[in-house]
């Protein structure tokens, strides 16, 4: 059988350099949990729409820039 990727950050895969950028952000920014795994799903999105098989920093940026999120922060 396929053997399965290590996992982490809400069960999506991110290598060790990606994911301490994301936890980075999460320091930074204070974000939730939920916040934090809505950025990940969007980026995993991202990643499959440019046929990537692993979610990179450079779509975590695409993703935390979308618009969308905004409505969910607070200042």
């Amino acid at each position: 059988g396929a053997v399965e990727a290590p996992q982490t950050m809400e069960g999506f895969y991110l290598d060790s350099k990606t994911e301490n950028w994301m936890k980075t952000q999460q320091q930074q920014y204070r974000l939730s949990f939920r916040r934090v795994n809505q950025v990940i799903k969007v980026a995993r999105t991202i990643a499959d729409l440019e046929g990537d098989d692993q979610i990179l920093i450079s779509h975590l940026n695409e993703a935390w820039g979308l618009r969308c999120f905004d409505f969910y922060q607070l200042h």
